[in-house]
């Protein structure tokens, strides 16, 4: 079963990989009409009042949460498994804020225990086989009362 799940990511990563930059367009010309119309909305209200906090943005793609939670007042780590997604993430133009950028699996973040305030997956579940270890992962890093919120 693991060499299975193994596999799946394996190709997933490979598929953003080879779209990366077809999704740095549709993301920066607002093309995603569900993201810019309904679900940034939602989880922005979700998330509320940021400013001062550590955030880790789970599955950041190509960072524009990250940006915006930053320009919020938020101190943002945003994490993907596409380089090319981390790589139009760290030289966006318009970086506001403070947030960083690591190429990484939700599945074994190279981060510390208890780093984060809040922990943010948006659109990530739908692109994990089994988001058992990235649950597991995303409790280790959040601090005692922290948030998550996908």
């Amino acid at each position: 079963m693991e060499d299975t799940a193994q596999a799946i990511a394996k190709l997933t990563r490979a598929r953003w990989e080879a779209n990366a930059q077809y999704w740095v367009k549709v993301i920066r010309e607002r093309r995603d009409r569900y993201r810019t119309e309904l679900t940034d909305a939602a989880v922005l209200d979700a998330v509320g009042d940021c400013a001062s906090q550590s955030v880790l943005d789970a599955g950041c793609g190509e960072g524009y949460l990250s940006r915006r939670l930053a320009s919020m007042g938020a101190e943002v780590t945003g994490v993907d498994a596409a380089q090319g997604l981390i790589d139009a993430a760290s030289s966006h133009p318009e970086q506001e804020g403070k947030a960083t950028f690591t190429r990484a699996s939700v599945e074994d973040l190279p981060l510390e225990d208890d780093r984060f305030d809040l922990v943010l997956c948006n659109h990530l579940f739908s692109h994990l086989q089994d988001p058992t270890r990235a649950i597991g992962e995303f409790s280790r890093v959040l601090r005692s009362g922290g948030r998550w919120s996908c």
